[in-house]
């Protein structure tokens, strides 16, 4: 049996069809190799992203201290906190134990030595007071003082006779014997301004006027 042929009409429409077909299966292909353009680029720039951060990576890590990279503490701190745990004991093993009486004789005496005021020669010839400053803010009882620190050689200050210790504060009277008094012996809590005189320099005359020489 013989197959009919196509219509004229019928053959050119089928051939449009197959045009068409190609056509779309051409422009597939074309969008296929341009995703896998796209995916290699991609991957590309992905492989140097991780190539970098590796060597950033690398190089800090070179840089970082041994103890941080393994997670402990740094030698110098545990050195540290174990000298200060044990230096209380090494201390308290060897240094005697001193009575209330000597620690506070030995403060006394480092005070004094820095406290001890020292007069300065005038050009005049005689001798000047020095300015008026405080000493130690912490004033160590007069009794333990007297009974610690004071000997023959030592000066003394003041109404009491004692010792300078604590604050003090100058007479500016050229010929004041005693020269420095304990603030609270002058019934004073803080150093004056300006000058100021122990009640014999007030009681005193006047000293009389030096005539200066041409």
């Amino acid at each position: 049996m013989n197959s009919l042929p196509f219509p004229p009409s019928g053959r050119q429409q089928a051939q449009e069809r197959l045009l068409r077909i190609k056509e779309l299966i051409m422009q597939g292909f074309a969008y296929s190799d341009e995703k896998v353009s796209v995916a290699s680029t991609a991957a590309d720039v992905v492989s140097k992203h991780m190539v970098r951060l590796d060597r950033d990576f690398s190089m800090l890590e070179e840089e970082l201290p041994s103890y941080i990279r393994d997670g402990s503490p740094p030698p110098q701190i545990t050195t540290t906190a174990a000298a200060i745990r044990n230096a209380p004991k090494r201390v308290e093993a060897s240094t005697p134990k001193k009575s209330a009486a000597q620690r506070a004789a030995v403060g006394a005496a480092l005070r004094d030595e820095t406290a001890t005021p020292q007069p300065v020669v005038s050009r005049h010839g005689r001798q000047s007071k020095p300015r008026r400053r405080s000493v130690s803010p912490v004033s160590p009882p007069r009794a333990t003082v007297t009974a610690t620190v004071q000997n023959d050689e030592e000066p003394t200050y003041c109404y009491c006779n004692q010792v300078s210790y604590g604050e003090m504060v100058a007479c500016d009277g050229d010929d004041c014997e005693r020269e420095w008094f304990h603030l609270a012996c002058v019934n004073l809590s803080a150093p004056p301004k300006g000058s100021w005189f122990c009640d014999a320099c007030k009681k005193a005359p006047p000293a009389p006027k030096r005539r200066r020489g041409l």
